[in-house]
Order: C-alpha cells, then structure tokens, then sequence
C-alpha cells in the first residue's frame, strides 16, 4: 500500500461532519507522512528498525539534515506525531476541525517538501548528515550502501 492512500483517506474524513472523523484523519495523516518520510530514507539506503523508537528517531534524523527546510520538516513531524496522539488517546477532550484541518497543512508540507528532488550534492550532504547523527549520537547505523 502506498502512503498517498492514507492521504486520500484523510482528506475525505477531514469533511466528515463528526469529531471522530477529524480524529481519524489527523491519525491518518500523520501515518502517511510518517511512511512516506521513513521511505525516503530507506530509499537513501537507511533502514529504521520497526519499533516506537521509530517515530521520534525519524524526526530527529530529519533536523539533522542542514539543509534549507528540513528542520522544518522534522518540527511539522513532530507536531504532527502530538496532535495525532491528542486525536488517538485524549478522547475527553474536545478535538476542534481547526486543529484537524492544519494537520492536513502540515502533512501537505511534509508532503510538498519530499516531491522536491534534490540535487545530488544535497542527496549526498543529507545521508552524510544522518549517517554522522547515527554514529556520533545514535551510535547505531542503520545505513547501508545499495
């Protein structure tokens, strides 16, 4: 399954007339950023262990890349992961569309941010950014040479 039909599915709850769709979607929304964002890295030769360390550490990567807009990027992620776990568990509270609706924002940058292909050199400048991060303060590589 592809990420995108996470996004498809979201955007149709987002119009639904019930918090619980509102909910839904930001869950959903967070998961295709999160696989298409954990794609692009192992498209890039890394492979995140499957695991609830997984999530903050796909954030943490990100921000480590110096290039323009990625630790914005990895800030969006983040926030999403927040609102996704306010949708999921803090079910006593009241979840207003607004929140719901600039989650769909904020996964539509993430979104926009991976269909800009980057150079080669900053290919090259962002492995090497995540690969210095997981030897230096992960101390765990999870980098493969294809």
């Amino acid at each position: 399954m592809a990420p995108d039909e996470f996004f498809q599915l979201a955007r149709t709850l987002l119009n639904g007339p019930a918090e619980a769709h509102w909910r839904t979607a930001v869950s959903r929304m967070y998961y295709a950023s999160f696989h298409s964002l954990r794609q692009r890295l192992q498209e890039w030769g890394f492979h995140l262990r499957k695991s609830d360390q997984a999530h903050v550490g796909l954030s943490r990567r990100l921000a480590a890349i110096p290039l323009d807009g990625w630790d914005a990027l990895a800030r969006d992620l983040t926030q999403l992961r927040s609102d996704r776990n306010a949708a999921d568990y803090d079910v006593e509270r009241i979840f207003p569309k607004r929140l719901a609706i600039n989650c769909v924002e904020a996964a539509e940058r993430i979104s926009a941010k991976l269909r800009v292909a980057l150079t080669n050199a900053d290919k090259q400048q962002a492995i090497a950014a995540i690969r210095d991060y997981e030897r230096d303060v992960l101390r765990d590589i999870t980098w493969r040479q294809s």
